[in-house]
C-alpha cells in the first residue's frame, strides 16, 4: 500500500508538471497567434492592400504563419512534454527537498536484489524502502511545480487577448476580411472613402466607364485613344470626401517608374478629375482617394498607321519597249502613260484606306487582314496624292491623315531632226545628185524618216520614206537624192522646196512628227550654173585674198611692236 502511495504521488507530480507545461505552452502559443494576426493585418492591410499587390498574398501569409506556429508549438510546448519517468520525478522532488538524501531515488531504483548483485540483502533493501516511505509521507510531491512562475505570462496572455478582443470588437469587418483573405478569398478591406466610378474620356468626347461599384461586369479596363489626343480621367466617391486625390501613373514601356499627379475636386461634388495632354505612349494608372485605392487601368494609345514597306510597280507604255520596273519610293518621276501599281505594307493593320488624287477620292483594296493595301493609277499626267487611314479597331476605329506624295510625269516629246547638209539654199542642174546629211534623236525611240518636197511652191507635197530607225533613240541620216530620177518633169527654172520629217514610236504619231529646216533648190541650165559657179569661185578668192592681206598686216604690226619693245629695253 505504501508503494502505491509513493508511486501515486510521483505520478501526481508528473501530472502537475504536464499541466504546468500545457498552461505555459498554450499561453505562449496564444501570444504568438495574436501577434501573428496583428502582424498579418499590418502587412496585408497596411502594405499589400494599399499597394494593391496582385495575387493571393494572404495565402502566403497563412503558410508562413502555420510554419512559424508549428515551430512555436514544438519549441515552446511539445518538446517539454516528457513521458512518465519515476526516477526523473524523484530527482525533481529531492532537488526541492535535499533532506531526503537520495532515499526517494533509491526507492524508485531498488525494488529487490539486482541480477548483477546477487549478494545484496533483500532485507536491507526492504528496510531502505520503508525508510523512504516514512520520510516522504508528509511531503506533497506536487510542490516541485510552482504555478506562480506563470503569473507574469498569464497576465501578458490576458492582456494580449483583451487587446485583440478590443480590436476585434471595433474592427470586426477588418478582422473578418483578414481571415477571409488568409484563406484565399478575394475581398477588400472597408474604407472611409469608397471609389464608386472611374471614367475616361476618349478622343470622341465620350466618357467610357472602366470601373463601377454598381456593375462590375463588362467594364473595359483598357480605353483606346488616338495618338496626340487628350485623355481625361475622372472618378466619383462615396463616404468621406477629401479635398483632393492622387492619380498614380506610369508609362507602359517602364520608363521613369510611377509618378504622382494631383486630382482636383470638382467644386462641392464628390468627384475628382485629371487630364493627360498630347498622349503619345500607353499609360497604366490607378486612383487613390483618401484611404481607398482603385485597381490598375490602362490607356492605350492607338498609333497612326504607317507604311513600313512599299513597292510601286511601273509598267511602261508598250511602244517604249522597256521592261517593267519597281520602286520603293512614294514620290515618283515616270514617263507619260506609265501604269502604276502600289502595294503598301501597313503597321498597325488598317480597316480602310482612302486615296485622294486631286478632287477624286476612292477606296484602296485592303488585304492580308489589313496589313496590305493596293491600288492602281495610270500616269497620264502629273498628280499629288494622299492617304486617309482607318485603323482596324475593335468597334471604335480612328481615322488618320497622311502626308502628301506626288507623281511627276515626264511627257514624251516629239523627236528632233537637224538637216546638216545642205546647210543653205543652192543652185543645181538637172543632173544634180545631192548628198543629204541629217541627225535625228528622240527620248524614247525613233520610228521613220521621210523626205518631203514640193515643186514651185505648190501645196502638194511628195513624201519619200528614207529611213526606218526601229526604235533607236539617235540616228545619223545619210541619203543620196538624184533630182531627175525623183522629179519626172524637172526642167530649168524649177524651184524645189524640201525638208525632212521624223516620227517617233508614240501611239499618237500625228502629234509626234517633227520637220527639219526647209531648203530650196533652184534648177538652172548648165551655162547659168557655170556662170554662178565662177562668180562664187571669184567671190571666195577675193575673200581669201582679203583674209591674207589682213593676216600680213597684222603680222607686220606685231613685228614692229616687238622691235619697239627691244629698243626700249
Amino acid at each position: 500500500m505504501s508503494e502505491h502511495t509513493i508511486e501515486n504521488k510521483l505520478r501526481q507530480a508528473w501530472h502537475q508538471e504536464r499541466r504546468f507545461v500545457n498552461v505555459r505552452g498554450a499561453s505562449r502559443l496564444l501570444i504568438w497567434i495574436v501577434a501573428m494576426l496583428v502582424v498579418d493585418f499590418l502587412i496585408d492591410w497596411g502594405v499589400v492592400f494599399r499597394a494593391r499587390v496582385e495575387g493571393r498574398f494572404g495565402v502566403l501569409l497563412l503558410v508562413v504563419n502555420i510554419a512559424i506556429l508549428i515551430w512555436v508549438l514544438w519549441h515552446e510546448w511539445l518538446r517539454h512534454l516528457k513521458p512518465f519517468d519515476p526516477v526523473l520525478v524523484a530527482l525533481d522532488v529531492e532537488a526541492k527537498h535535499p533532506e531526503l538524501s537520495s532515499v526517494l531515488v533509491s526507492y524508485t531504483q531498488l525494488k529487490g536484489p539486482m541480477a548483477n548483485q546477487p549478494n545484496v540483502s533483500a532485507d536491507l533493501i526492504a528496510a531502505m524502502r520503508d525508510q523512504a516511505i516514512e520520510r516522504t509521507r508528509p511531503i506533497d510531491f506536487r510542490e516541485i511545480i510552482d504555478f506562480g512562475q506563470l503569473k507574469n505570462l498569464l497576465m501578458v496572455t490576458f492582456g494580449v487577448l483583451l487587446f485583440f478582443g478590443i480590436i476585434g470588437a471595433n474592427w470586426q469587418e477588418h478582422m473578418r476580411t483578414l481571415l477571409q483573405r488568409l484563406v484565399g478569398a478575394s475581398t477588400e478591406y472597408p474604407t472611409q472613402t469608397q471609389i464608386s466610378t472611374i471614367e475616361v474620356k476618349d478622343d470622341r468626347d465620350q466618357w467610357v466607364t472602366v470601373f463601377s461599384t454598381d456593375d462590375e461586369e463588362n467594364k473595359p479596363s483598357n480605353v483606346r485613344v488616338r495618338i496626340g489626343d487628350t485623355a481625361d480621367v475622372r472618378t466619383t466617391v462615396n463616404g468621406v470626401t477629401p479635398e483632393s486625390g492622387v492619380l498614380y501613373f506610369k508609362y507602359a514601356d517602364g520608363e521613369g517608374g510611377w509618378k504622382r499627379a494631383p486630382m482636383k475636386k470638382n467644386g462641392n461634388q464628390p468627384s475628382f478629375a485629371r487630364q493627360f495632354d498630347d498622349v503619345t505612349r500607353d499609360i497604366i494608372y490607378y486612383v487613390r482617394i483618401n484611404d481607398d485605392q482603385s485597381e490598375e487601368h490602362r490607356i492605350t494609345v492607338v498609333p497612326a498607321p504607317r507604311v513600313v514597306g512599299q513597292i510601286v510597280q511601273l509598267k511602261y507604255p508598250e511602244y517604249m519597249n522597256r521592261a517593267a520596273a519597281s520602286s520603293d519610293q512614294l514620290n515618283l518621276e515616270v514617263p507619260e502613260g506609265t501604269e502604276l501599281s502600289w502595294k503598301l505594307q501597313c503597321d498597325p493593320a488598317v480597316e480602310k484606306m482612302q486615296v485622294t488624287i486631286g478632287d477624286e477620292t476612292f477606296d484602296a483594296k485592303v488585304e492580308d487582314e489589313g496589313k496590305t493595301v493596293t491600288f492602281d493609277r495610270l500616269a497620264d499626267r502629273g498628280f499629288k496624292y494622299t492617304f486617309r487611314w482607318t485603323e482596324a479597331g475593335s468597334g471604335n476605329s480612328f481615322e488618320y491623315d497622311d502626308v502628301q506624295h506626288s507623281v511627276r510625269v515626264i511627257a514624251d516629246t516629239a523627236p528632233d531632226v537637224e538637216l546638216i547638209r545642205p546647210g543653205s539654199n543652192l543652185m543645181a542642174t538637172m543632173q544634180k545628185t545631192m548628198e543629204m546629211v541629217a541627225e535625228a534623236n528622240d527620248d524614247h525611240g525613233l520610228d521613220k524618216a521621210w523626205l518631203v518636197y514640193s515643186i514651185n511652191n505648190s501645196n502638194e507635197e511628195t513624201r519619200v520614206e528614207i529611213a526606218d530607225f526601229e526604235g533607236v533613240p539617235t540616228k545619223n541620216i545619210n541619203y543620196t537624192w538624184a533630182l531627175k530620177k525623183s522629179i519626172a518633169d524637172l526642167e530649168p527654172g524649177t524651184q524645189v522646196s524640201f525638208h525632212l520629217e521624223v516620227m517617233d514610236l508614240h501611239p499618237k504619231w500625228e502629234d509626234h512628227i517633227s520637220r527639219s529646216a526647209t531648203r530650196q533648190i533652184s534648177v538652172v541650165t548648165d551655162e547659168t550654173y557655170l556662170q554662178w559657179y565662177r562668180e562664187e569661185l571669184a567671190a571666195q578668192r577675193d575673200e581669201i585674198k582679203r583674209a591674207r592681206e589682213t593676216e600680213q598686216s597684222s603680222s607686220t604690226q606685231v613685228k614692229q611692236l616687238k622691235d619697239q619693245e627691244s629698243t626700249e629695253q
